[in-house]
């Protein structure tokens, strides 16, 4: 079985491909169409592309845009800057948006969908 960026790479632009699970189980989904949406965007994403499954997998923090935890905000540190982060609050991070919806196509089942993602300082949303 091929790495999951060379199946998206393959897929149907529109088509959501498994990406991972978040902490609590949930699928995430990621299409073509997205990712080259993110890199056209911040195209610095692409040399963090390794932080994005472990940043929804396995996150450094979880942030909620709503109290019905529709829309979360992901944050994994860079680990080449981990030791920086003891001392350094604003060490490079990666942000990831998954949008939670109860599509028909899953049986209603919550799932996630990756909206957007960004490298930023710090892990602050706003």
């Amino acid at each position: 079985m091929t790495d999951f960026w060379q199946r998206l790479a393959a897929a149907p632009f529109r088509d959501l491909l498994e990406f991972t699970s978040d902490p609590d189980g949930c699928p995430v989904y990621l299409s073509l169409q997205t990712w080259e949406h993110i890199l056209e965007d911040h195209s610095d994403v692409d040399s963090y592309r390794q932080l994005l499954l472990p940043a929804v997998s396995a996150p450094d923090k979880v942030e909620s845009e709503d109290p019905g935890r529709n829309t979360l905000y992901f944050f994994k540190r860079d680990p080449r800057e981990e030791a920086k982060a003891i001392t350094d609050p604003t060490v490079k991070c990666i942000m990831v948006i998954v949008r939670y919806v109860y599509p028909p196509e899953f049986r209603y089942a919550r799932t996630g969908i990756v909206r957007t993602a960004w490298s930023r300082r710090g892990m602050r949303r706003r």
